[in-house]
């Protein structure tokens, strides 16, 4: 090839077919080379095992996650936790893994090595995948087994630890809600002992008291007006009685005992009054009725004044009977 001349395609191919045989030693020698070498090489087989993230079901409305790392930050800790050398220098002891390389090299360098055959990745946002190289594929599997059930056991752990401390908090706050309550409570009760009867919560039952009393009053108001008719009665028959006597001793009492038989018929309308009352409103023509009857008989019953007149005049009489007696029975 001469310097400054431009060669075209058809140049290029007639000189290397002019040096074809050149060219074939060289490919022929550097792929038996390649052969030769990676036949030299050991055999390096790859377990995989994906890993898939389940998130709560309960929804977070409810109950919030305990977890509010992303995945790539868990698996980051995950990994450095896993991945530690007391951790992987069980699983070589496990599995009786790389003995010709203890005899030659320390621990250390031994688990640097195996770390570095450790694949941790994530595949999407909710799984990520574990993995192990080594020379013979039983080794590969149980080791990458051994690896996917550690980083599951150890993710189990530290929420199992998260959703303890977040259930003691819970414990604590609730503890401190509990006592809050019995203060409340102690304090309610206290106020509800001072103001005992002026609760609004009793606002019914102080009416139906209020109602009660209301009815036992009116019940004595009458019982009281029936007794004072009674004594009335009972007066005016005693004076009755008294003039009876002084003017005619003989004489039977028919005033009296129409009165009583008038005050009997007038108690008996007042309790029939009050039984219609408990059924039927004021309006109801039983109860106009009723009261009509009442007031035609309280009519016919006499006045507490009018007792006097009649009294009087029986005084009266008597005191002059009781003057002419002497000379009468002077003259007998």
């Amino acid at each position: 090839m001469l310097p400054g001349r431009k060669y075209t395609p058809e140049d290029i191919a007639a000189l290397a077919w002019r040096r074809k045989w050149l060219v074939v030693s060289v490919v022929s020698l550097v792929t038996t080379a390649a052969i030769t070498a990676s036949m030299r090489l050991p055999d390096r087989y790859r377990s995989e095992t994906l890993i898939l993230v389940v998130p709560q079901r309960v929804p977070e409305s409810y109950v919030r996650s305990t977890v509010t790392m992303r995945i790539e930050d868990r698996l980051r800790s995950l990994r450095q936790q896993i991945l530690s050398r007391s951790n992987l220098e069980r699983i070589i002891n496990d599995f009786q893994m790389f003995q010709q390389e203890l005899k030659e090299q320390p621990m250390e360098h031994v688990v640097e090595q195996m770390r570095q055959d450790v694949i941790v990745d994530t595949v999407r946002d909710d799984a990520f995948k574990v993995g192990y190289t080594a020379e013979s594929p039983r080794t590969a599997m149980i080791v990458a087994d051994r690896l996917a059930a550690m980083f599951i056991d150890e993710n189990m752990r530290d929420r199992g630890m998260q959703a303890d401390g977040t259930n003691d908090f819970l414990e604590s706050q609730l503890d401190g809600a509990r006592q809050r309550l019995v203060e409340h409570e102690r304090k309610l009760e206290a106020y509800r002992r001072r103001n005992a009867g002026e609760l609004p919560s009793q606002l019914q039952s102080n009416l139906q008291v209020i109602e009660s009393t209301q009815q036992q009053i009116q019940s004595l108001n009458e019982s009281i007006n029936r007794d004072r008719d009674r004594r009335l009665v009972l007066e005016r028959s005693l004076a009755d009685s008294d003039s009876a006597d002084g003017l005619d001793a003989g004489r039977p009492g028919t005033a009296e005992a129409a009165e009583a038989q008038t005050f009997d018929q007038l108690e008996k309308a007042r309790g029939e009054l009050r039984d219609l009352l408990l059924r039927l409103k004021p309006e109801h023509p039983d109860v106009v009725a009723k009261q009509r009857s009442i007031r035609e008989l309280e009519a016919k019953l006499p006045a507490p004044g009018d007792t006097a007149p009649a009294t009087a005049a029986a005084t009266s009489g008597a005191a002059p009977a009781a003057k002419a007696a002497p000379a009468w029975a002077a003259k007998k």
